[in-house]
């Protein structure tokens, strides 16, 4: 629902993921501890839709997000969440370099999870280059052929 609000700008997906994120969070406060990280990545995600919130504050939400994931041994949404940090701040050509950092941490990630194919897509849906940028080309290049 996030992604068909972020597209659309219709307020029912908005309040439709607002409900699911509500359920999550119910089971989360019941004591459910599986559900704690998938809970810090929607809040980074709603973070993120907000024009309110400042950049800081969302890539707070997504290192909590991280953190949470790598704590409960999700690789898959430790890699989810750096993939989405990257897609959210690749939107804006004031944290392009910031997009970079979290897209490598991402690629790093999905390699250590064995998903190589998810590795593939992520490069290749990715709207910035690497070429002229301030961050390590080398070290992108890098991650990127191993």
């Amino acid at each position: 629902f996030l992604r068909l609000y972020r597209e659309t700008g219709k307020k029912k997906f908005r309040r439709k993921a607002r409900k699911f994120v509500k359920q999550l969070e119910r089971l989360e406060s019941d004591g459910c501890p599986n559900v704690v990280p998938m809970c810090c990545l929607l809040r980074a995600e709603v973070a993120a839709l907000s024009h309110k919130t400042a950049r800081s504050e969302v890539s707070r939400l997504f290192t909590v997000a991280v953190d949470s994931a790598r704590t409960s041994g999700f690789m898959l949404l430790e890699a989810l969440s750096y993939e989405r940090a990257a897609q959210h701040f690749a939107r804006s050509p004031d944290t392009m370099e910031m997009a970079k950092i979290w897209f490598v941490s991402g690629v790093r990630c999905y390699r250590k999870w064995e998903a190589e194919g998810k590795v593939v897509h992520f490069v290749r849906f990715m709207p910035f280059s690497f070429q002229s940028s301030q961050t390590d080309t080398a070290s992108l290049s890098q991650v990127l052929a191993d």
